[in-house]
């Protein structure tokens, strides 16, 4: 089991993935909090250094000359900041132009399949309605590798300002139904980390329309029922 982990813990460092490692070093910080909530602050504190000294030494290891950096993100020659730390700065700023731009450009709402994207994924109807699904599966970008997005964006996309409405209502209901589950399980640990994650996060991206989170929550669940479901274990009595 510890050498397992190891190899999961390694794989970010070794693919050079920042968005992997940190989801590693975000998740386990929430779980660990979840079982020692006396020390959450700390955790908090330790998950935000760690998780800056991560991005900033992992993006020296990308092997990414600053020509390139500076003609693919856009930057002009006279910044102050070196082009790798820039890049956070760059992703915050850039996330605003994406939903002005998609805003502006929205030629007529899409009516929910924004949202449904990943039921589209699960049960294949993308390979039957190739045309919806990449319609919904697109938005168009200011700089092509800035691929940010805030969370309201897909509710306004398909039903506009009532759709924003909706969608946090729905996201604030399974987080509190989540939140309620017991904290002695394992899977209800996880899964409580894994939202909490795709909410820290919710100004860059939706991770409640991406297909891998939900992905990731239906395993958790499957495990959950094949493991601590009383079904399939068998009573001492």
């Amino acid at each position: 089991m510890v050498i397992i982990n190891l190899i999961c813990l390694a794989i970010p460092f070794l693919i050079v993935s920042r968005q992997l490692i940190l989801t590693t070093i975000v998740i386990t910080g929430f779980t660990i909090m979840s079982l020692y909530k006396k020390h959450e602050l700390k955790m908090i504190i330790f998950i935000v250094c760690l998780g800056l000294i991560t991005w900033i030494l992992i993006s020296q290891f990308r092997n990414q000359s600053d020509a390139y950096l500076k003609k693919a993100l856009n930057i002009q020659d006279d910044c102050v900041l070196s082009v790798s730390n820039m890049q956070i700065y760059m992703y915050v700023a850039i996330n605003y132009d994406n939903f002005n731009l998609n805003v502006d450009e929205l030629p007529q709402h899409y009516y929910g399949t924004k949202s449904l994207f990943p039921l589209f994924a699960f049960t294949g109807l993308k390979f039957i309605m190739p045309s919806i699904t990449n319609a919904a599966s697109s938005a168009n970008k200011i700089i092509q590798v800035y691929n940010t997005y805030p969370i309201i964006l897909t509710p306004y996309l398909d039903f506009g300002g009532i759709g924003i409405v909706i969608y946090m209502l729905l996201i604030g209901y399974i987080s509190c139904f989540v939140e309620k589950r017991k904290e002695n399980e394992p899977v209800n640990i996880l899964l409580k980390s894994l939202i909490k994650y795709a909410l820290l996060f919710s100004f860059f991206t939706s991770y409640f329309a991406n297909a891998a989170f939900w992905f990731y929550v239906i395993i958790l669940l499957i495990g959950k029922l094949v493991f601590f479901s009383k079904i399939f274990i068998k009573s001492d009595e």
